[in-house]
């Protein structure tokens, strides 16, 4: 329907990809290494099934999608990297 290609194999790797990663971005575990292929997924959705309802740039921005890739961004790229007392990381010891 979306001309993706083995689209039982992409709808358990993409479901998978979605739940574990989702659940280690809960966590705060690996925040960039984990928001990147979730973004990608975003890309992929924004692309193959949300672009058909948009007839502007207000429709564009007002996506779920679009939310969704926006964070996921901030967390890959903006954010510094936060870290608990005790469990290592930048933080220095006076």
């Amino acid at each position: 329907m979306f001309g993706i290609p083995a689209p039982a194999f992409h709808a358990v790797f993409v479901g998978n990809v979605e739940f574990l990663r989702g659940l280690t971005l809960l966590v705060g575990l690996g925040t960039r290494l984990v928001s990147l292929p979730l973004a990608c997924t975003m890309l992929v959705a924004i692309f193959t099934s949300a672009i058909k309802d948009v007839e502007g740039i207000a429709d564009f921005l007002a996506l779920d999608e679009f939310l969704y890739l926006a964070v996921l961004l901030w967390l890959t790229l903006i954010l510094k990297r936060v870290t608990l007392p005790g469990l290592g990381g930048d933080s220095q010891r006076p």
